[in-house]
């Protein structure tokens, strides 16, 4: 059973006709400069880019000049990119709730970024990810914080997640990113993987 809520179909239709092109714009880059950053300060050399869509978090670290290991996940087969990679990266279709990856796997960075509140249940996800960090490994959640004109229904499952991924910092605040080019916000929250 899929962890999303959205058909693949779905997915597959809205990347092929450009809907999530604009994610690689300058209305996004904040978010982007953030996680990129994170992943050079904290020296990651394994980054799992959960729910990448085109490897937008991949260009940002340096695309093909990136020496460490990346993998990007996504369940829609017309976002992931296509033709030659560097060895050391990967792109899989997969569900971020079926993620193909044993314990043995583990990863010094993982990113979801914008993509829990899509699935059915978003806890389970988020220890499955825990999981598969390496023991100083951070896991960072992005979520948009829309404009409370945005229907209830997406408003509710925003806060669904950042209850579930503030259980899971431990409290820890998230930090608070505004796009200077549309005043968008962001909370980007940290979740270590030794839980203290």
């Amino acid at each position: 059973m899929s962890g999303t809520s959205v058909p693949r179909a779905l997915w597959n239709e809205q990347y092929r006709s450009g809907r999530w092109d604009y994610l690689a714009g300058l209305g996004e880059s904040v978010r982007y400069r953030y996680l990129a950053d994170f992943a050079r300060r904290s020296a990651a050399r394994d980054v799992l880019d959960v729910g990448c869509g085109s490897g937008v978090l991949r260009e940002a670290l340096g695309g093909d000049g990136y020496a460490g290991r990346y993998v990007g996940v996504d369940w829609s087969h017309a976002a992931l990119p296509r033709g030659p990679l560097p060895a050391a990266h990967t792109f899989v279709c997969a569900d971020v709730a079926g993620l193909p990856f044993s314990r043995a796997c583990s990863f010094d960075l993982i990113v979801a970024s914008e993509v829990l509140y899509y699935l059915e249940r978003s806890d389970p996800v988020v220890e499955r990810l825990r999981g598969l960090l390496s023991p100083r490994g951070s896991l960072l959640v992005s979520c948009y914080q829309p404009p409370p004109d945005r229907s209830a229904r997406w408003l509710q499952a925003v806060a669904r997640v950042e209850r579930v991924v503030s259980a899971a910092t431990g409290g820890e605040p998230p930090v608070r990113l505004t796009e200077p080019s549309n005043g968008r916000v962001w909370h980007v929250h940290r979740v270590r993987a030794d839980r203290s």
